[in-house]
């Protein structure tokens, strides 16, 4: 398991995709695998940071990234803005104009599961791979 707590700043998705690459890279998982886990990692990191956090701050994000059987796992934690009605896209032709909800759609196209909740004032998006 890897445990990070990162500010809430672009420039420290670097860290994070350090971590998660020598962690699957150690484990012999398909680039391709590697890739898709990066965008979605990417996706729920800038997320907070954009809609949580409202911008860029020094507030944390606490991510924890772990093995749970056959999956990988990443689990973001913060203390920002809950979200209200986080309606997934199905498709790329429900993503209205070209702005919001294509994270949203890469996250779940992506993941063999996702979900998020708000459990008492901290957010928790949950992203699941199996490799």
């Amino acid at each position: 398991m890897i445990e990070l707590e990162l500010e809430a700043r672009f420039e420290n998705f670097v860290k994070l995709r350090e971590n998660i690459f020598h962690f699957l890279e150690s484990m012999n998982v398909q680039s391709s695998l590697i890739s898709e886990v990066l965008i979605v990692a990417e996706e729920i990191f800038t997320n907070i940071i954009k809609h949580s956090y409202m911008g860029e701050c020094s507030k944390a994000i606490y991510i924890k990234i772990f093995l749970e059987g056959n999956y990988f796992v990443l689990r973001f934690l913060d203390y920002g803005k809950k979200a209200e009605n986080l309606n997934i896209p199905e498709s790329l032709g429900q993503i209205k104009g070209g702005i919001g909800g294509l994270g949203l759609y890469l996250i779940k196209k992506l993941s063999d599961s996702y979900l998020y909740y708000n459990d008492g004032g901290m957010n928790i998006n949950e992203a699941r791979k199996k490799i």
